[in-house]
């Protein structure tokens, strides 16, 4: 996941070792001009290093770029339900975007840990990268534990509504 200097992030899968190369160059020059532990690149730079990647976008920037830059095959509308309130809104919102635009949706959760136990170590470290405790960190944590790894058929029953979408998911997998 690679965050945009206009905010927001959009997930990067390599799909091959050259993939890789061009995932790891983009990281690092944002790294390069961003503060201690950051690392912030332009979408014009994502789509600049687009060979041999996959794109789940998020919400976040142009998705018509990306599309044009990763081609119909490599970039995907992710839709993330965390069983929040407001998620309905916002997926509504991605759909109607992706439509317009042509643009498949897979079906998935922002992953934070491997299990839901984890989830008090991911609030500890997120409070350390804010400055804050955990009695203050209000909405620097996750409102809830559904950030977790969620196997196959957990996507399924959660996007039970959407098989489409869930065999997207699948179908990209392997670059997982």
């Amino acid at each position: 996941e690679v965050t945009l200097d206009t905010g927001g992030s959009v997930v990067l899968l390599a799909e091959s070792r050259a993939g890789y190369g061009n995932l790891c160059q983009l990281v690092s020059r944002g790294r390069l001009r961003s503060p201690k532990g950051e690392s912030r690149v332009s979408l014009q730079e994502i789509c600049e290093f687009a060979p041999g990647l996959h794109a789940l976008w998020r919400g976040h920037g142009d998705l018509g770029c990306l599309r044009e830059a990763f081609g119909s095959d490599a970039v995907h509308a992710l839709l993330a339900r965390h069983l929040l309130a407001g998620d309905g809104e916002r997926e509504v919102e991605l759909r109607d975007i992706a439509k317009r635009l042509d643009v498949p949706t897979v079906a998935s959760t922002e992953v934070l840990y491997h299990s839901p136990m984890r989830r008090p170590l991911q609030d500890v470290l997120t409070c350390v990268q804010h400055g804050v405790t955990l009695h203050s960190a209000g909405a620097c944590t996750r409102p809830n534990a559904e950030h977790a790894l969620l196997a196959p058929s957990a996507i399924a029953h959660r996007f039970v509504d959407d098989p489409l979408s869930v065999e997207r998911t699948l179908a990209i997998l392997p670059y997982l």
